[in-house]
């Protein structure tokens, strides 16, 4: 049997679809996957910047324990204080001088000596130091070195030259496996200083304008800085963090760290291939059940039994579509973000390693004095768990007793070499650690997940909204495909879908999305204030059940709501009243009307000083009848009802519109029969008048329910809740748990908790008034 052009056309847009939606859901998990590699490498670089400064607390100490245990009196101290600073900053040693109060050089040792040094900006620091010793990187000497120095009680200086920043890199090379290199000067006029022969590796000419900005960009944020460079050499991404002068506020210079292409091209390529695979698997599948489809509907006549399963070939024609986003959203893509992070925090636990045993092994320090010198060093937050129970070695942690308590068993995940690493959680955020053994101590560095999962959730949110999207795509060519031969009805249901297409943006943009949403906020601990957003389960609903100040809330909504059928009696008697008003009744609908198209928050200040307790009117003309003044706002007895009050002023005008519509809505016949009958007014109103309002009544009273239960303006803008919590209703609490707290998450709990409340309301209501009140609805 031939196959139409019309369906090879149907077919081909399926394809483009298809190749459409998997190339959305790719640049999704690239995007996700290069800010992984980003972040990480960033992570990488400031591990490198934390051991330069190690080296550089180092040299400090080192200095400070040669002042500290010299006497200098004499030209032969002085010359003894340089020879014996020569001994031990042996390692890449450049000079040593000794400079006096005049500034004049008195002693020196070495092959390049800065005698300029008294000219330079950080000679002028060392007189507003404590006495301590300062360091910087420096290039006075034409050698790209590290200088240390320190000021003496009477103004001399003890200035000591390393050449240790070759050494350093090379280390830093080895260690992390990238490049690494110094660049000297300010973000605009800098040069290089690689310290390899694969100099092309690091630094390309024609991109000194592209550098240039990098290191803006990093000395602005105060944060390593990265950007993507194609190099002779091939594809790298190229990281930079500032490095100050001693009193930490010029740029020196730079360290850049260079990662080949190779470290995250390999995450890349599975990505490309999962897309490839799924893409082209995908667009073999869907013509073939779309064309299976199209057969069978034209022998359906003979076989009615076949056009039940339609809907299943729509589905199955993109079937291999939903498993290819359910599994690269939440296998593929986490378990590739997840074992970079994994290698970047092993590289980095195996540098800090290093750094502990080879900057700490001369001196006799305990571990917390260790960790408190690494901190005090490079300005970082190490985070130390303890080892477990059965560790024999004693240990030190930089957890707060509340975290310890809230720590999760370890879970080993791989090892290389001494060093494991593994996950675990602090308070349900999840932390990558690393395991490691140094000083006859058992070290565990703790390094939080928050940004790979935060992106791991993009990438699945992406996914969700493909599926649920290739859903309705699944039904639209499965329609097209059954009424292929029908054009008149295809064209139809396009131009009805079309009209219908703002309508339904508007609902699932502003409805359906936010609710779904916040669905998945409930089961979070997510603030707008802490990236951190982990899973919690019904711990956010467990609070709440167990918040008084909720519950609270929710009775004084109860309460509150009383209002409802009092404001309804009174817009219904002047809903009757107004339709036997005649001639006037226009003028009236517009009065009462008018507190509804009045901003909320104006009126709501008018009726301020309508309730003030001195100068309102309503203590005013109370006033009259030998009543004293009330505090309507301030009290605790009268702030919920003043609010009532408020309520009911505002929503006499639409209620009286909606009854207005209803009373005139019922056929005067009725009440010319009942008054033949001998029929008075009341049983009139009794009889026919409430009988045929209850649709309307119902109306009414659902949306006045529901808008009860939503009140925040009033209690806004007169008591923020108060006073003693007499007017926290339930959306206000919500609120203030959102925007003041900053707990997104609870207070979607509580909106969901809400949402089944009213849902719950509604359906006794409809219950209460009956089938034949909701049904003229339907």
């Amino acid at each position: 049997m031939k196959t139409p052009v019309k369906m090879w056309i149907v077919c081909l847009v399926a394809v483009i679809t298809i190749v459409s939606g998997f190339f959305a859901w790719r640049a999704s998990a690239s995007s996700a996957w290069m800010s992984t590699v980003t972040q990480n490498e960033k992570n990488t670089l400031l591990y490198a910047e934390n051991s330069l400064a190690l080296a550089v607390e180092e040299a400090n100490a080192r200095l400070n324990e040669l002042v500290e245990n010299s006497v200098i009196d004499s030209p032969e101290s002085v010359r003894a204080v340089v020879d014996r600073a020569a001994l031990l900053f042996r390692d890449g040693f450049l000079y040593a001088c000794f400079f006096g109060p005049d500034g004049e050089l008195v002693a020196s040792k070495g092959a390049k000596v800065p005698e300029d040094f008294v000219l330079t900006v950080f000679y002028d620091t060392l007189f507003y130091s404590e006495g301590y010793a300062l360091s910087e990187i420096s290039y006075d000497t034409g050698t790209l070195h590290l200088q240390t120095a320190i000021l003496l009680e009477d103004g001399s200086i003890v200035l000591v030259g390393q050449d240790v920043l070759a050494d350093f890199v090379r280390r830093l090379n080895a260690a992390l496996g990238r490049e690494y290199g110094f660049f000297y000067g300010d973000e605009e006029r800098f040069a290089p200083f690689p310290f390899s022969s694969r100099s092309a590796v690091f630094f390309e000419e024609g991109f000194r304008d592209e550098y240039s900005r990098m290191f803006t960009t990093a000395v602005d944020s105060q944060r390593p800085s990265a950007k993507l460079f194609s190099l002779r050499s091939g594809r790298s991404l190229v990281t930079s963090t500032a490095l100050y002068d001693a009193d930490h506020w010029d740029v020196k210079g730079f360290l850049v760290q260079v990662t080949p292409e190779s470290f995250w091209k390999k995450g890349s390529d599975r990505l490309d291939w999962f897309v490839w695979l799924g893409s082209l698997l995908s667009c073999f599948v869907a013509p073939f059940f779309l064309i299976r489809l199209h057969y069978r509907e034209r022998t359906a006549d003979r076989s009615p039994r076949l056009r039940n399963a339609s809907l299943f070939y729509a589905i199955a024609a993109f079937f291999p579509i939903y498993l290819f986003f359910l599994y690269g959203a939440f296998l593929l893509a986490p378990s590739l973000l997840r074992e970079y992070e994994s290698s970047s925090v092993l590289a980095n636990g195996s540098l800090l390693q290093q750094d502990i045993e080879y900057r700490f092994d001369h001196i006799a320090l305990s571990s917390k004095s260790i960790i408190e010198q690494m901190k005090r060093a490079t300005r970082d937050d190490y985070r130390i768990c303890p080892v477990d129970q059965t560790s024999r070695f004693s240990t030190v942690t930089t957890l707060s007793s509340r975290q310890e308590r809230l720590i999760s068993p370890l879970a080993p995940a791989d090892s290389s070499g001494a060093i494991e690493i593994g996950t675990l959680s602090i308070d349900r955020i999840g932390q990558t650690y690393v395991r490691f053994r140094s000083r006859e101590l058992d070290w565990q560095v703790l390094h939080e997940d928050t940004f790979v999962s935060n992106e791991i959730l993009s990438v699945q949110f992406l996914g969700v909204i493909l599926l649920l999207a290739f859903l309705a795509v699944a039904l639209i060519f499965g329609f097209l495909t059954r009424h292929l031969h029908n054009r008149l009805l295809i064209r139809n249901t396009l131009f009805g879908y079309l009209f219908l297409a703002p309508a339904l943006v508007h609902l699932i943009w502003w409805a359906a999305g936010p609710l779904g949403f916040s669905l998945f906020l409930a089961f979070r601990r997510w603030s707008i204030v802490d990236p951190a957003k982990p899973f919690v389960g019904f711990d956010n609903f467990i609070e709440l059940f167990q918040d008084g100040n909720f519950w609270n809330a929710l009775k004084n909504t109860a309460v509150y709501s009383l209002y409802v059928p009092i404001g309804m009696l009174f817009s219904l008697l002047l809903a009757m009243a107004v339709n036997k008003a005649g001639k006037i009744a226009v003028a009236l609908r517009v009065l009462y009307y008018l507190p509804v198209v009045t901003a909320g928050v104006a009126t709501t200040i008018v009726w301020k000083w309508i309730f003030n307790r001195d100068f309102g009117i309503l203590n005013y003309i109370l006033g009259w009848f030998g009543i004293g003044k009330i505090a309507w706002i301030d009290s605790p007895q009268f702030a919920l009802l003043s609010i009532m009050i408020i309520s009911i002023w505002q929503a006499i005008g639409s209620q009286l519109l909606i009854f207005l519509a209803g009373l005139q809505g019922i056929p005067i016949d009725f009440y010319d029969a009942a008054k033949v009958d001998g029929a008075g007014k009341y049983k009139a109103f009794r009889h026919i008048t409430l009988p045929l309002l209850k649709p309307t009544t119902l109306f009414v009273l659902v949306t006045s329910i529901i808008g009860s239960f939503q009140v925040f303006t009033p209690v806004y803008v007169l008591t923020q809740g108060g006073p003693l919590r007499s007017t926290d209703v339930v959306f206000y609490h919500i609120w203030k748990a959102a925007w003041t707290e900053m707990r997104m998450g609870y207070a979607a709990a509580q909106s969901w908790i809400l949402f089944l409340l009213l849902m719950v309301l509604t359906y006794f209501e409809f219950k209460l008034y009956g089938k034949d009140s909701w049904q003229a609805y339907f």
